[in-house]
């Protein structure tokens, strides 16, 4: 069963801990038994500091544009609460001013799909010479 939470390359080891551990997780939300404290969920789905920042400076580069205002999605509670969770992939355009023009998704729950675009639509970016387009993931994580 997959849950969503994909991050940059991994070992195969670490890959298959990390499948493992979703099995046991969805595993017991199926078997309605307690599901683990969510510190210890939230140590297995985390990223560290380092490899975010490192995912932001590589998207600078790709576009040459700098994000200045970024607004986080809201996680719709109802889907949060049945543990719906996922990978939502837009493809946003960007005005020479800065402004996110257009935002077509590319993939991932109409829902999830829904909260990211209203995110996105608030992001301003460093203006620039000509508009430019940039695709963005966004990972929700009902373990979070």
């Amino acid at each position: 069963m997959w849950l969503g939470c994909v991050s940059k390359p991994e070992s195969s080891y670490a890959l298959w801990v990390r499948r493992c551990v979703r099995k046991v997780i969805w595993g017991a939300v199926l078997a309605g038994l307690p599901i683990l404290p969510s510190s210890v969920t939230c140590a297995l789905h985390a990223r560290t500091d380092k490899a975010q920042k490192t995912d932001e400076t590589e998207k600078t580069e790709k576009s040459g544009r700098k994000l200045i205002y970024k607004e986080v999605p809201v996680y719709p509670a109802e889907l949060k609460s049945h543990y719906i969770g996922g990978i939502v992939r837009l493809k946003i355009g960007i005005s020479p001013r800065g402004t996110v023009d257009t935002v077509t998704p590319i993939g991932g729950n109409p829902i999830l799909t829904e909260a990211a675009v209203a995110a996105v639509k608030k992001w301003k970016y460093t203006p620039a010479a000509s508009a430019t387009t940039m695709d963005v993931e966004f990972t929700f994580n009902p373990f979070h």
